[in-house]
């Protein structure tokens, strides 16, 4: 019941770093790790590309992405993710590139 307030700031940091890994990747091109959960992934919009971790098409990552040109997006964020899992199996998407 006290996990609300946890959850909430979770949600929260993860959104952020989704937000936050996107880097110059060259002249004209940006490289787009998406990382999180639900709001990452973009649940919300019930329309789904991927079913197991609910990734839409109109996630703001894929949303960044289309409206960059030249973005690669590594769209790693999945619905139910927790910070075990985002820790063990989303941030290794991250790599020496990212600044």
């Amino acid at each position: 019941m006290h996990h609300r307030p946890l959850r909430a700031a979770l949600a929260v940091v993860l959104v952020a770093l989704a937000s936050l890994v996107v880097v110059a990747g060259g002249a004209s091109a940006d490289d787009y790790v998406a990382l999180g959960d639900s709001y990452s992934s973009g649940v919300g919009t019930k329309s789904f590309f991927e079913a197991t971790c609910k990734r839409s098409s109109y996630a703001y990552p894929r949303l960044v992405a289309a409206n960059r040109p030249g973005t690669s997006l590594v769209f790693r964020a999945c619905s139910g993710a927790t910070t075990s899992s985002v820790l063990a199996e989303q941030v290794s998407s991250v790599n020496a590139g990212p600044r």
